[in-house]
């Protein structure tokens, strides 16, 4: 049976600081990326093909 000892205080609470640096890194590639999707999206509605789509859709439903 293998017994295994628990981590030492401080090594504990290097790993917490290590995971903390990392989940505050994601959180701002996150932002990032949500600004890099919202500014495609922009892109998107403008494109010639979308404003056709979208034309197409309201000519369908008879709102044009």
């Amino acid at each position: 049976m293998n017994q295994s000892s628990l981590p030492s205080l401080e090594r504990v609470q290097q790993r917490s600081l290590k995971v903390q640096a990392i989940c505050r890194r994601a959180d701002a590639e996150i932002l990032i990326l949500d600004e890099l999707i919202a500014q495609i999206e922009v892109e998107n509605r403008s494109s010639r093909v979308n404003l056709y789509r979208l034309n197409k859709a309201k000519h369908l439903l008879g709102q044009v």
